[in-house]
């Protein structure tokens, strides 16, 4: 992406307007409505059209803001996958995911990517070419958070989805 462009859609979205916006109680409630939903759907597409060096900037940018804000993110947005279908918003969430790079606990990373991921295969979306997407980009701890969760078993993302996906998904059977 050309200089201009970059730096006209960066500063659209960066810096973030909110860094700890979700609460335990609020997560799930107004999926894609808030002002900080919109802000980090928009930073992921950003980054998944910006080279190495752009793609550092909105690393930097971003890498102040509270861990948890980018992982329930994820969360979210599988919520709006689910309801939209919409392939652009799953590697938005994979874009956050990158940018996040499981630096706090990497097991919070491996459950959002699970909800997400289950949010995309709810909606008919086939998310492994996706996920290898952002795991041939990937490095260290990350890439085997983006591993794991693309090659959960059925059960366990069932499992997983049931203890720590959106209320309205508890009722996922597990076999």
């Amino acid at each position: 992406m050309d200089a201009t462009t970059f730096k006209r859609r960066f500063d659209a979205c960066l810096p973030l307007t909110e860094t700890k916006p979700y609460r335990s109680r609020s997560l799930w409630t107004k999926a894609g409505q808030r002002p900080i939903d919109l802000q980090l759907a928009e930073v992921g597409r950003l980054y998944w059209e910006s080279n190495p060096r752009q793609r550092q900037r909105i690393v930097d940018a971003v890498g102040a803001v509270d861990s948890w804000c980018l992982i329930a993110f994820i969360r979210r947005i599988a919520v709006m996958v689910a309801a939209e279908a919409d392939a652009q918003r799953v590697r938005a969430g994979l874009a956050i995911a990158l940018i996040e790079n499981a630096r706090d606990d990497f097991r919070d990373l491996i459950v959002s990517l699970v909800i997400l991921r289950h949010g995309a295969e709810r909606a008919g979306i086939k998310c492994r070419p996706l996920f290898d997407e952002a795991i041939a980009t990937a490095a260290g701890e990350v890439r085997t958070c983006l591993v794991n969760a693309r090659d959960h078993s059925a059960k366990d993302v069932r499992m997983t989805v049931r203890e720590f996906g959106p209320p309205e998904w508890s009722d996922q059977p597990v076999e």
